[in-house]
């Protein structure tokens, strides 16, 4: 096996430099609890996830380097995984996903080979399993890659970072799952990474961003009627692995975030307006961060930053404090040379949950979330707000509830004591942005953060067994939230003006 591999970049660092572990770093407000490890491959080196096999829970999959393997863990329930199927790859993959190439609503399982040079999609057999690879050259020495509807026909193309050539590569998808190499072209820098999408100049299209670790910078290009086009350098820290995008200070522009390997921080980078970005502030982590991802860690302010720290066996989370500065962090132990790592709500109980890819303890470390839901409790009175999903109740001790898009949430508004029978009652929805919990100035009423306007779902007069009103979930939506509020008005309300049910948050899968 040659030694031009992006695992042989990991056992660079691990031959470089002197392993250590480091301790928490901050009293912050945070509760993990690592599950046993699980064991993979050998040098595993990337981590995706998704519901392959469509039995409603989420799966993770992983690529073993040195193996050349890609490994499925089926959920069994909440945090419980178990090893499943096990396929062959090309020679060192380096990349995964679970998406849905052909447009059959299965998610089908794609691989990026650095040392054979191709991308690899494997169709779901729609029974649990995966057809024989469709093989596609994808340039030469391809880092990662990233799914993106290039062109605009409704299926999800392929871009490919090519890390030694510095390009990349644009692969086509014909709809059916079959790529086609159009072009590899260069990079504009040294040593591409990573490329994420995004609307960064909020004019309805994806503009690119790729992480040039060999020369310090991100790339933007701008989505034009002509093509990609790039835009600006932006300065990082010192060789940015991984990259991501996200909204922090909730201005409606997407920021910025890079994982610097060799200078021990996280740059972050905020959105200006119109393709324009400030200077990079850099976040300290623990040692050799390689890849990061966005949670909410603390179910607070904003949505924060955990790291994955290759040299320090564990993972930094940075926290926001709601105005996109993160002065403080924590650090958990996880296993061996963790290289890369992912978000999700495995267990679904409303927080973000974190799995790495520990490279030389040849495991997968899942870290539970603890934090417990936060509630936002109105002055009820006599008022009960009763939410059902699909025509199933939704328990009353919930604060968060779920469903997908397309999903029909009922609410009823009932006075119990009949306070408010013959009165007005309003039903409220709003926009409930992700880490910006709602303030109120009005005792017991909320309203988001960011300022969005409740939108009234339905007014009339209160009459025995309360009011309802039904909101379908849009399609398009999937990973917004929601907030749903009952209000009744009442001279004779307790306080002076009327009563409000506690606010439900419902987040769309």
């Amino acid at each position: 096996m040659t030694t031009n591999s992006k695992f042989s970049f990991g056992q660079s660092i691990l031959a470089a430099l002197v392993l250590t572990f480091t301790s928490a770093v901050s009293s912050a407000q945070v509760s993990y609890t690592n599950q046993a490890p699980i064991g993979t491959g050998n040098l595993p080196a990337r981590v995706a996830s998704g519901d392959y096999d469509q039995d409603g829970d989420i799966d993770l999959v992983i690529v073993n380097a040195q193996d050349g393997t890609v490994r499925i863990f089926d959920n069994l329930t909440g945090l419980a995984f178990t090893p499943g199927l096990l396929l062959a790859t090309g020679n060192n993959p380096t990349d995964v996903e679970l998406a849905d190439i052909n447009g059959d609503t299965f998610s089908d399982l794609i691989v990026c080979n650095r040392n054979s040079n191709d991308i690899r999609v494997y169709l779901n057999d729609q029974t649990g399993g995966f057809l024989p690879p469709v093989i596609t050259p994808a340039g030469f020495d391809p880092y990662s890659f990233t799914l993106v509807d290039l062109d605009n026909d409704s299926d999800l193309d392929i871009l490919v970072a090519n890390y030694t050539p510095n390009k990349i590569s644009v692969i086509n998808n014909d709809g059916s799952g079959t790529m086609t190499l159009l072009a590899s072209v260069a990079a504009g820098a040294a040593g591409p990474t990573e490329i994420r999408v995004g609307d960064l100049d909020n004019d309805g299209d994806d503009d690119i961003v790729t992480a040039m670790a060999s020369s310090n910078v991100v790339l933007i290009s701008e989505n034009t009627p002509s093509g990609y086009v790039p835009s600006s350098f932006q300065a990082t820290g010192v060789f940015p692995l991984d990259l991501q995008l996200f909204d922090f200070n909730n201005d409606g522009l997407l920021d910025i975030i890079t994982a610097n390997t060799f200078s021990d921080n996280v740059s972050y980078i905020r959105g200006t307006g119109n393709l324009t970005f400030a200077p990079a502030v850099n976040i300290p982590t623990a040692a050799r961060p390689t890849a990061l991802d966005i949670i909410d860690a603390d179910n607070q302010l904003g949505m924060d930053i955990v790291v994955c720290d290759i040299n320090a066996s564990g993972v930094t989370t940075l926290l926001n404090d709601g105005t996109s500065n993160f002065p403080t962090s924590t650090f958990q132990v996880t296993g061996a040379n963790p290289l890369h790592l992912l978000v999700k709500d495995l267990d679904a109980d409303f927080d973000d949950d974190i799995v790495t890819v520990n490279l030389s303890a040849n495991t997968l470390t899942i870290v539970e979330n603890n934090m417990p839901g936060i509630r936002f409790p109105g002055s009820d009175e006599d008022l009960n707000l009763v939410a059902m999903i699909n025509g199933v109740t939704v328990p009353s001790g919930l604060t968060v509830i779920f469903g997908t898009e397309g999903t029909t949430v009922v609410n009823t508004l009932i006075s119990f004591g009949a306070t408010f029978d013959n009165e007005i009652g309003v039903m409220l929805a709003q926009p409930f942005q992700p880490g910006f919990p709602p303030f109120t100035n009005t005792a017991g009423f909320y309203i988001n953060a960011a300022g969005a306007t409740p939108t009234n779902l339905i007014q009339q007069v209160i009459v025995p067994g309360g009011i309802t009103a039904q909101f379908i979930v849009p399609l398009g939506t999937a990973g917004s939230r929601f907030m749903v509020q009952g209000v009744a008005m009442s001279p004779i309300a307790a306080n002076g003006f009327a009563a409000f049910t506690d606010a439900l948050e419902f987040r769309v899968l």
